[in-house]
């Protein structure tokens, strides 16, 4: 019996085709498609690859485009290994009302001993209908402060131990509860943050109000773990400074010490300023805690100076991420090995170093680990790094100096362990997030030294795009993606935060400095200007953003 294409329908927006199978994929063309054991995949799918799988007939978009030119680059993904979601192009819908089908090239899938080309028929709906987010985008910006916010993090109730600060395995209890903390709550036309100074000085919220997600991770329950086994009043042997850990999310600063620091779960001190509009949290810290039983690796040598470490860890998941970064190679963990067997080596054997292309997809991360970025202060285009949703289009990206901040650590739980547990599961903390770090060291037990007397000090920007599959050069003026194929065609897509205002985006062959397409555009909340062009097939292309005075705002160049 020949296995094929089950159904397809066409999304509410018209903007979507799902088409269902009758059996789990196992392999789309040379794609493999991986499912978690609770049905999760994530595995995402290009649009040559799409042309390459499917066929469609009769089926146009409202403006009479075949359905196979109307994708975006990144033009599928399976939310499980039955079920392929295939997305048009922003801007781009069906044409109401149609009918039409499409059906599987011979040999196109795997997973059955025989696949079926039928032609499935699909019917586009006479009226389509958003769900909408009740974004106003021509409403007054304004700015709200509430100082007297709570929140309450739901978590596994647990008893400190004698020492004042460590959780004993056995000081955990069977039973979830609720702890309320204070909260500062800002928001305006775009943007709702809630800061929690109390809980580890953090950023715990930043919710973008065109499409109402959450661009960081929250836990929804937490769970202590990664507890010491050594006798009280030893030094601990935890991976962690207190000798145990619970995630809660958002973006926080650690220090002084690798992983989480010393002040993960303990309040900060912090100041408002708010006058004329504008609004500013300053939260600070002295580092006046030396704990006796802390690990032993987290003593360091002294000297000149002071030894330490500060990480920025960003917990981000708009959605089902996959890492977009301007990173050319990682340097492993010497204890995740596995790593090795999916990247090609960047360096002599045994050095750890390997390329970062298919550990961007987070389905390609079959087990937990850690890995560095390699060079990112002498890369151009390199003072950032994010996550990119392939299911909406939406990321986040954290835009910094990567000579004050040259350490830039992955951490994943895994496709399988972030997606297969039970967030009830006392004492499993995986979940469906991406830690990357932003470190004044390369790694973390590689202490930086700050001299007497010495201050440092630098700027990160986080901002969402939407409408990019892929980013190529990103700063707080907005976000771009520059691709040329191997015929030398040209697509630019830009997406800047300065909704609203007037902007000016020129694609120019890089090598002539022929301006290959022009926009005057005005910024919008949830869509990305487009160009397109041609160049030689060897060639490269830049996207340049100026202001309505020309100034300069952002570049991005292909191929670098």
């Amino acid at each position: 019996m020949k296995r094929g294409i089950a159904g397809a329908d066409v999304g509410a927006s018209g903007d979507q085709i799902r088409i269902r199978f009758d059996h789990r994929i196992a392999k789309a063309g040379d794609l493999a498609v991986k499912e978690t054991k609770t049905g999760v995949s994530g595995t995402n799918v290009t649009a040559d690859q799409i042309r390459g799988l499917l066929s469609f007939t009769g089926l146009t978009t409202a403006s009479g485009r075949p359905v196979s030119e109307a994708l975006r680059d990144d033009a599928a993904y399976f939310p499980d290994a039955s079920t392929l979601v295939i997305k048009l192009d922003s801007g781009q819908t069906l044409r109401p009302g149609a009918r039409g089908a499409v059906a599987l090239g011979k040999g196109a899938v795997t997973g059955a001993s025989a696949t079926s080309t039928a032609l499935v028929p699909v019917q586009v709906p006479r009226h389509f209908t958003s769900s909408g987010t009740g974004f106003n985008p021509d409403g007054p910006d304004y700015l709200k402060v509430d100082t007297h916010a709570t929140t309450v993090f739901q978590r596994y109730d647990y008893k400190v131990s004698g020492d004042g600060v460590s959780v004993r395995q056995d000081g955990v209890a069977d039973k979830v509860v609720g702890q309320t903390i204070k909260t500062v709550e800002v928001e305006n036309k775009y943007l709702k943050a809630t800061f929690a100074p109390g809980y580890g000085g953090r950023l715990l919220s930043m919710i973008y109000k065109p499409t109402r997600h959450d661009l960081f991770y929250n836990n929804p329950v937490g769970t202590p773990y990664g507890f010491s086994s050594a006798p009280a009043g030893q030094p601990g042997n935890s991976p962690f400074y207190q000798n145990w850990l619970m995630v809660y999310g958002g973006v926080f600063p650690t220090l002084t010490e690798a992983e989480h620091g010393k002040y993960w779960n303990v309040p900060w001190d912090h100041k408002i300023d708010q006058s004329k509009g504008k609004f500013a949290l300053t939260i600070t810290k002295t580092d006046d805690v030396d704990y006796p039983d802390k690990p032993s690796k987290y003593v360091y040598p002294t000297g000149q100076g002071k030894k330490y470490e500060y990480w920025t860890c960003t917990t981000l998941a708009p959605g089902a991420p996959t890492m977009s970064d301007r990173v050319a190679g990682q340097d492993r963990d010497p204890g995740y090995k596995w790593m090795a067997g999916v990247e090609k080596p960047a360096g002599p054997a045994g050095s750890g170093l390997l390329k970062l292309d298919k550990l961007k997809q987070m389905s390609n991360w079959s087990d937990m680990g850690i890995t560095y970025g390699q060079d990112l202060a002498t890369m151009q285009q390199g003072n950032w790094w994010g996550v990119v949703n392939h299911e909406n289009d939406e990321g986040v990206v954290r835009v910094g100096d990567n000579a004050k901040t040259p350490g830039m650590k992955f951490w994943e739980w895994g496709q399988n362990n972030s997606f297969d547990t039970n967030v009830f599961s006392k004492g499993n903390s995986a979940r469906p997030y991406i830690d990357l770090w932003a470190g004044a060291s390369m790694k973390f037990f590689s202490p930086a030294t700050l001299k007497a007397g010495q201050t440092l000090s630098w700027t990160e920007t986080y901002l969402p795009t939407m409408d990019l599959g892929d980013v190529t050069n990103v700063n707080a003026n907005g976000a771009t993606e520059v691709k040329v194929d191997a015929s030398g065609t040209v697509t630019g897509r830009l997406f800047s935060p300065a909704i609203g205002q007037k902007l000016h985006a020129t694609l120019v062959d890089a090598s002539t400095g022929k301006a290959l397409g022009t926009s005057t555009f005005t910024g919008k909340a949830n869509a990305a200007v487009k160009l397109g062009g041609k160049v030689a097939p060897v060639g490269q292309a830049r996207l340049v953003l100026t202001d309505a005075s020309g100034t300069t705002l952002l570049t991005a160049e292909s191929g670098t």
